[in-house]
């Protein structure tokens, strides 16, 4: 794999694990199974993150970093999977559904292999629960939904605008 497609891949999973840890409490809500999941999958993808930003500075992936990188790889699907069956009944449903398509689409691109393989890739998958999990980044905490959020200023040229926080 060259540097360039290195440096992405660690940035997509540095910027994954980003939403999983700031749209935390909106995820968990309240569960404890949801939390540790997600924390998990959090760990999984930071695993995948320090990996992919070695290969890309060094140039290569080294035996152990491999071993983890593929050990971290198989818990990001089955983490996410997870999570995503999680989710289904809540407020989080079109990402939910997105983080379970890996259970259809892995089954479905093997057998694709074996009709056309040149069509088959696992990254179809990959797409689905990537999307999924950056939905999730857009979640807000029912239990905190009426509250009032704080301002911040922004300034514009010389004055100070007030705009609410994101």
């Amino acid at each position: 794999m060259s540097s360039l497609v290195n440096g992405v891949h660690a940035t997509t999973y540095a910027l994954i694990v980003a939403v999983l840890v700031r749209a935390g409490d909106a995820i968990d809500h309240g569960s404890r199974l949801r939390r540790w999941s997600r924390r998990l999958l959090a760990a999984a993808l930071a695993v995948l993150t320090v990996a992919f930003a070695t290969a890309t500075i060094i140039g290569r992936f080294t035996n152990v970093m491999e071993a983890f990188a593929g050990a971290s790889f198989l818990l990001m699907f089955v983490l996410g999977a997870f999570l995503g069956v999680l989710l289904l009944r809540g407020h989080a449903s079109i990402a939910a559904s997105l983080m379970v398509a890996p259970l259809v689409l892995l089954p479905a691109m093997i057998a694709l292999n074996l009709v056309a393989p040149r069509l088959m890739h696992p990254g179809y998958a990959l797409a689905a629960l990537y999307i999924g999990l950056a939905l999730l980044g857009g979640l807000h905490d029912p239990a905190t939904a009426g509250e009032h959020r704080p301002t911040r200023r922004l300034l514009i040229g010389r004055g100070a605008v007030r705009s609410p926080r994101p």
